[in-house]
């Protein structure tokens, strides 16, 4: 499914040599119903690019591009980089979805909706802007106005429970910033019969608040990384049902896992007479499948892409093959590929996909430039830098789509108000995706970043709607769709909408791997089929109590701050105001326990976490346990309260307990001064060094937990077994283990030290080239990975260094500092776009 140039040139000629192959595009997380509608409304057949960084308003309507947007990674980085108080005009996001998704939570306003009524609030927003303001160019239309005539706002605030005027404001702010707001639906969940009445009003909005070209270009995206039409596919089904396939060769999708049960993929999928996987694993389609050639995983083959048209990646193996298999391309090229052996070969040997790859990037991408530089010097310059932005891809960065299509409208009506009855909307979480990463005890030990929980698949429901059955977090519930009935625990889930309940694909693998295989349900085979698309949301659904029980692994154990000092807000007007209005000071009584105070007279190492900046991704998380070799301990032991994460996000609520705001707070080791975890510590294992770091040596712990009783922050973890010997017990798991971090084994307390490693390994490099450290020249871990660069970590002893320009910001603020313990991590407190008349009091109050 995400082929790049080259592959999609060697497959194109693979089936060249073979006049009746085609193929099959099948991706488990497509947008189909979407990109229907786009073809429809503007003839358009390549995806859409959002530019989300240049977007002031922002409007969710179910589509959460955090989870499964295409380019997701860019998504964090441009929303974070809108949400900053400055000079240039921080975003305002709006969010109306089913229940609380990873974008969603991220905004400054949100509303449960039920996903057939989400094309209302756009058909309210059109009518406001085109009939009620009379703006745009459609205001003469009188097929347009007949079909937006049926969306009068004040009804349609009314029915859905939304604020009087609230739709009119909305549209007034979207029209205001013509051409820099962005209105999203594209979604996996956003994917069910009479979605495309959503599409159609979401791409009209765009157009006429001229955020085409502006905030969204045209052809960003190449329409060959897309997946095959639902017909396409249907006929495939049909194809083989009927015996006209022959032979089907399957890489990179997992169709009998993840193909909706109606759909029928896997009886068909039998009666073809020649399967082979071409998979890194036996998976659910690999086990049906009478030849395996076992490929290669990304991190070693040689491979390119186009994520954005003309705009090219090199992917290099990072690694040797681990075992004796062969990359997939190189499969195809030996199976009866006939090329000239002039362009490709050396004599009689036959040649590899590498060699493919350079020919191709020879002949098509270095040429098509007409660059005047040497190839060879182009590929080394292209190894280096990792791409290639062509000339093409500077052109297409403001490309607007074709004319709309207004007579996509005609056919869009009005129907009423939802029927009461509870529908179950599949979604997708970025840990989990399609499933593919299930096998990952580190990705399963991560916790859900909305609902905090690791381990279990759950069904997430309203609290009303829990108290009305009378169920508890954890519950087990039986529901039962299309004949089949499943049994699944239940998560009072606030932000939900009451008739909805919210479940996640990517659980239910029974071939992954020893860990991930039988955890939760497959809910892909419960997807409906929409003319051949899968309909996630499902309706007609039973609910019904078991009586028994599941406790839900859970890291998360309280949900408010009681009013305690460690996090604060206001509001963006408030702060314009006041650059102090979101703090609340506390006492720090004078004096200390210590004798004396420390110096630090070289280096003072400290940290700084913008909680505007924060999405909540989790991404820091697993970044510090692939650096820092922390072991995952399984579903029982965070049962027990005995993860072992060094780096957390806690997440709390503030307001109505149906649909509060969200607030997150990554909390690691605070590096105190004065650190209370030293002064009980009866063996010294837990010291100060004289660049302010407070270290944990292990051979001097002898597991009192002394300290992590005395931690204010709950930040050090004790290590209960020996993790390793069970979970690495061939010599191919260690090459997950970095060489630079001791492996700690049971008995010893643990606990983050800014990668001391990699501190480390900085001041050697500058000795030896003579020379102090540079500002920005450390990045642990976290702060690297973060993809909204919220983590900022440097010297405090100099006045110049990012991090001490941030810590003297207004904004900033140290957690339960009125303990007189002088923490070095310091929090930039949150600010949401929000009207000051709707907002709480400013600081921690009502969390």
């Amino acid at each position: 499914t995400w082929h790049g140039p080259a592959r999609s040139d060697l497959i194109n000629r693979f089936l060249e040599q073979f006049p009746q192959s085609r193929h099959i595009r099948y991706e488990a997380l497509c947008h189909d119903a979407f990109m229907q509608t786009r073809r429809d409304a503007f003839g358009d057949t390549a995806f859409p690019e959002y530019h989300i960084g240049r977007a002031n308003i922002l409007v969710l309507l179910g589509a959460d591009p955090f989870a499964c947007g295409r380019n997701r990674l860019k998504y964090m980085r441009e929303f974070a980089s809108k949400r900053l108080p400055g000079d240039e005009r921080m975003s305002r996001v709006y969010a109306f979805e089913p229940a609380f998704s990873e974008t969603g939570a991220c905004g400054d306003y949100h509303w449960p909706v039920n996903p057939k009524d989400l094309y209302k609030i756009a058909g309210a927003l059109a009518n406001q802007i085109v009939i009620k303001d009379g703006h745009s160019a459609y205001i003469n239309n009188d097929s347009v106005k007949s079909v937006l005539n049926q969306f009068e706002p004040a009804e349609v605030e009314k029915e859905l429970h939304l604020e009087d005027g609230r739709l009119a404001k909305i549209a007034r702010e979207l029209w205001d910033n013509r051409g820099q707001g962005l209105i999203l639906s594209e979604s996996y969940s956003n994917q069910f019969e009479g979605a495309e009445k959503l599409h159609y009003l979401v791409h009209f909005l765009n157009i006429i608040l001229e955020n085409e070209g502006k905030t969204i270009t045209a052809g960003s995206i190449p329409a060959a990384r897309g997946a095959s039409p639902a017909e396409d596919i249907m006929q495939f089904i049909a194809d083989m049902k009927t015996g006209k396939v022959g032979a089907v060769l399957v890489y990179d999708t997992n169709p009998v896992y993840s193909m909706p049960e109606q759909a029928g993929f896997e009886d068909c999928f039998k009666n073809v007479p020649i399967r082979v996987s071409m998979a890194d694993r036996i998976d659910e389609t690999a086990r049906l499948c009478n030849y395996l050639l076992p490929g290669l995983h990304g991190a070693e083959s040689w491979g390119d892409a186009e994520p954005l048209t003309g705009l090219y990646n090199i992917q290099q193996p990072t690694i040797s093959p681990l075992f004796d298999n062969r990359q997939f391309e190189d499969s195809l090229l030996n199976l009866g590929f006939k090329l000239g052996k002039a362009d490709f070969g050396n004599g009689d040997k036959p040649f590899g996909f590498y060699a493919y790859l350079r020919r191709y990037w020879r002949e098509s991408i270095f040429r098509q430039d007409r660059l005047a530089a040497d190839f060879e010097a182009f590929w080394v310059d292209l190894l280096q830098k990792g791409f290639y932005a062509s000339r093409e891809y500077e052109q297409l960065q403001n490309q607007q789509a074709g004319e709309f299509n207004s007579s996509v409208l005609e056919g869009i009506g009005y129907d009423g108000s939802s029927p009461g009855g509870l529908v179950i909307n599949l979604t997708v979480s970025s840990l989990r995706y399609d499933g593919r990463y299930q096998n990952n005890a580190w990705l399963l030990e991560t916790p859900d970043p909305v609902t905090r929980i690791t381990w279990d698949h759950y069904l997430a429901i309203a609290p009303s709607r829990a108290s009305e059955m009378g169920l508890k977090d954890g519950d087990i519930v039986s529901f039962t769709h299309a004949s089949q009935t499943f049994e699944i625990p239940v998560h009072l889930a606030p932000g939900t909408h009451k008739d909805v309940a919210a479940l996640q694909v990517g659980w239910g693998r029974t071939s992954v791997g020893a860990v991930g295989d039988g955890l939760g349900i497959n809910a892909f085979k419960l997807a409906g089929s929409d003319n051949g698309r899968p309909d996630n949301l499902l309706t007609g659904v039973k609910l019904e109590k078991t009586g028994k029980h599941r406790f839900l692994a859970t890291v998360q154990g309280h949900n408010y701050i009681e009013g305690r000092p460690i996090l604060f807000e206001t509001t963006l007007d408030k702060y314009k105001h006041d650059h102090h209005a979101g703090l609340h000071k506390h006492h720090v009584p004078e004096g200390s326990l210590w004798k004396q105070d420390h110096s630090y007279p070289g280096h003072l190492w400290g940290m700084v976490i913008d909680l505007n900046r924060c999405i909540g991704c989790n991404s820091c998380i697993v970044a510090c346990m692939t650096e820092n070799n922390i072991p995952y301990v399984g579903r029982e032991e965070v049962l027990n309260g005995r993860e072992m994460n060094w780096l957390r996000i806690d997440r709390y609520f503030q307001g109505d307990p149906e649909n509060p705001k969200i607030i997150r707070q990554p909390m690691t080791c605070h590096q105190c001064k004065k650190a209370p975890c030293e002064t009980v510590c009866p063996v010294l294992a837990t010291v100060h060094n004289d660049e302010g770091l407070n270290l944990q040596i292990y051979n001097r712990c002898v597991g009192t937990r002394y300290c992590s009783n005395n931690c204010p922050y709950k930040v050090r973890r004790f290590n209960y077994y020996d993790y390793y010997k069970n979970a690495h017990p061939d010599k191919v798991s260690h090459f997950a283990l970095n060489p630079d971090v001791t492996v700690r084994t049971r008995g010893v307390m643990e606990k983050c030290t800014f990668c001391i490693q990699r501190i480390r390994d900085a001041h050697h490099k500058a000795k030896s080239e003579g020379r102090p450290v540079r500002d920005g020249e450390i990045i642990p871990a976290c702060a690297q990975t973060c993809p909204g660069d919220a983590i900022v970590f440097g010297d405090l002893n100099d006045p110049d260094s990012r991090i001490s320009r941030l810590a003297r910001d207004p904004r900033a603020y140290r957690a339960l500092e009125e303990l007189n313990i002088e923490p070095q991590v310091a929090f930039l407190y949150l600010i949401r776009n929000r009207d000051a008349e709707e907002t709480e009091e400013d600081g921690s109050h009502g969390h």
